[in-house]
């Protein structure tokens, strides 16, 4: 089997296992994820149950009423019942674990293309591991999932545009710049808000990242078509939500809204770290690249920057539940623990072959040689094991009152604060666990051949 072989078949084996590790997580659940599933339902039979549709109206809504919830994903859901005659449940379960699996792809994508290929698989793994997603899928939240594949998949077309003829890129871009947001109105929100903030940097620095100007606006030009395309529906939406936001700060409803507001704001023992580690970037970017300023640093940095700025929009009267935004935040983040990892590695492997160097015994080259950058992953993860162990115990620290919960309560905390940050701490004492199994087993159920002399021919 060649080299490339392997690649794909270790790709599509994350792949396959991110579907497979979804699907039955949904499934195992003996009752539904929560109100949310009702309210996708109740979308998608309005949807389907008459001929001329008002995506603003719920025919299920307490009798019918005013439906403030984007209609892509429900579109998406409801044709392919129509044509394939899947039971609701069915159909939920697996297009959005489809569309789970497909974030493992694109984070894969856009960090191969960002950084290396062996940061790229490191990345994929984390991700198809990661809560992020799979919380949502556990809450209902489908379509936060979809964007969140959509997000990363049209930077990489951005990244790459260059590999594409001009009325292809526009018209792939501009289509899932539309199916973007008509899916998620916060998704939308973030992507637009990022590119916008990315291209004014970069037009800045244009001269630094080697990039023309004209280049940097081909980035605007598919959030312009896609809004184009939807904009029927933004016009009839836009009153219906402006309408809604103003409703929360009439005088009646103050009190409630800054009731909220107290529960909703983010500490900054959160935003601190987020916002510090993004000097990680462009540091590792000198590492690699040999310049501290790429395109692809500026994305990842204000990718992280942007959502961090938002969820201080009560600065501003923008009244929201602000936890959302850290959801965006996760994948550069995880593309930076791979970065740190691959790094690692590296340095490891290098430490191993200098020992091997050292004592100049062909045996012990013969050994290390082939299996150096998997040692180095191992002490890597282990690394990055202990870290997080750190943090959680200190989350934990901070939280006296949080215990682990029992399995038939964890599905049914969703709204309180307190509960997701039970859940959080244990969901993160989990993931350590399964961490640390792979790094003790992954030497051990991996079998390589020796490169050079064998032992038997280095005593004779």
């Amino acid at each position: 089997m060649s080299r490339n072989s392997k690649k794909y078949l270790l790709l599509f084996l994350i792949l396959a296992f991110s579907f497979i590790y979804r699907v039955l997580l949904i499934l195992r659940a003996d009752f539904p994820p929560g109100a949310d599933i009702g309210l996708h339902n109740s979308v998608m039979h309005s949807i389907t149950s008459s001929g001329n549709v008002d995506f603003l109206w719920n025919n299920y809504q307490m009798g019918g009423g005013l439906s403030l919830t984007f209609p892509g994903y429900h579109i998406f859901v409801s044709q392919i019942i129509l044509v394939t005659g899947f039971p609701d449940y069915l159909a939920h379960t697996l297009i959005v674990a489809l569309f789970s699996t497909l974030i493992v792809a694109c984070a894969f994508l856009i960090t191969r293309k960002m950084w290396m290929e062996s940061t790229a698989f490191i990345v994929a793994f984390l991700v198809a591991v990661s809560r992020f997603d799979v919380e949502m899928l556990l809450w209902g939240g489908y379509p936060n999932v979809v964007t969140l594949m959509l997000i990363p998949l049209i930077f990489y077309l951005f990244l790459q545009s260059d590999r594409f003829s001009l009325s292809t890129f526009l018209g792939t871009a501009s289509l899932l710049s539309g199916a973007l947001i008509l899916s998620h109105s916060l998704s939308a929100l973030v992507f637009v808000g990022t590119t916008i903030v990315v291209v004014a940097f970069a037009a800045v620095f244009s001269k630094k990242l080697g990039m023309p100007k004209k280049r940097l606006l081909l980035w605007l030009v598919p959030i312009l078509l896609g809004t184009i395309i939807v904009l029927p529906f933004l016009v009839n939406a836009a009153p219906a939500y402006l309408g809604a936001n103003t409703s929360l700060v009439k005088e009646g409803a103050q009190d409630i809204t800054f009731a909220l507001l107290s529960t909703r704001i983010l500490p900054w023992e959160i935003l601190a770290p987020l916002t510090a580690c993004v000097i990680l970037f462009f540091l590792y970017s000198r590492d690699y690249k040999g310049k501290f300023l790429t395109i692809s640093t500026l994305l990842l940095a204000l990718w992280i920057l942007v959502s961090v700025a938002f969820t201080q929009g009560y600065l501003v009267g923008f009244y929201i539940d602000y936890n959302r935004f850290l959801y965006f935040t996760v994948l550069p983040v995880i593309i930076l623990i791979g970065v740190v990892i691959d790094h690692l590695a590296t340095l490891f492997s290098r430490v191993t072959a200098n020992v091997a160097n050292q004592k100049n015994c062909l045996t012990t080259s013969a050994l290390f040689e082939p299996q150096k950058h998997l040692l180095g992953i191992c002490l890597s993860l282990a690394f990055v094991h202990v870290l997080c162990g750190a943090v959680v115990r200190n989350s934990l620290g901070r939280h006296k009152n949080a215990e682990l919960l029992p399995s038939h309560d964890r599905s049914r905390l969703r709204g309180d604060s307190m509960g997701k940050r039970e859940h959080a701490d244990e969901l993160g004492l989990r993931f350590r666990r399964v961490v640390w199994l792979v790094v003790r087993r992954l030497r051990a159920a991996t079998h390589y051949k020796r490169r050079g002399p064998t032992i038997s021919n280095v005593v004779t």
